[in-house]
């Protein structure tokens, strides 16, 4: 069974694996069919232990071998087409780009509605926070700190990315 697996603390600062290295890796925690996207920490696997038993053996796996902590964001297929096919804001848009927060479990939507604004957008959908800045997210005055205390620790990508790792591995 196909899994999308989401990490957090890949490829920053001096922290540099390779799309190759990362399959490697994810291969020694027993996943099969170990497919990359980009090198921003996206993988598809297959694999069909539970989604929790998953997370913890590539979390464990991944921490041994690189000797640092990589949070591991287990999604499904079907809630990733679920999300891409969701008619956000009704066909409102920003021109920002849509972001898309995995967090592990799906946060109340009443306690990330008090910081959106009209510059910035903000809904749940599952287990996402979904954030659309009016414009860049370099200039936003979102408390994304505070906002990530509230709903859980997360790993972002652009809804563009979602949408093309779907597309390309998941059709």
């Amino acid at each position: 069974m196909n899994r999308v697996l989401f990490f957090r603390g890949l490829n920053l600062g001096n922290r540099r694996l390779t799309n190759p290295e990362l399959a490697s890796a994810l291969e020694s925690c027993g996943c099969g069919e170990v497919r990359i996207y980009q090198a921003s920490g996206n993988a598809v696997v297959s694999d069909t232990r539970d989604e929790g038993a998953l997370q913890e053996a590539v979390e464990t796996g991944l921490n041994a071998a690189l000797g640092y902590e990589v949070d591991t964001y287990v999604r499904e297929p079907d809630e990733l087409r679920a999300l891409l096919s969701h008619p956000h804001w009704g066909g409102r848009k920003h021109t920002g780009k849509l972001q898309v927060a995995m967090v592990r479990e799906a946060p109340d939507a009443s306690v990330v509605a008090p910081f959106a604004t009209d510059q910035d957008w903000l809904a749940v959908f599952g287990r996402q926070v979904l954030w659309w800045p009016a414009s860049s997210i370099l200039d936003t005055t979102l408390d994304l700190r505070t906002l990530e205390k509230t709903v859980g620790r997360w790993t972002q990508r652009t809804f563009g990315t979602v949408d093309r790792l779907t597309r390309k591995f998941l059709s």
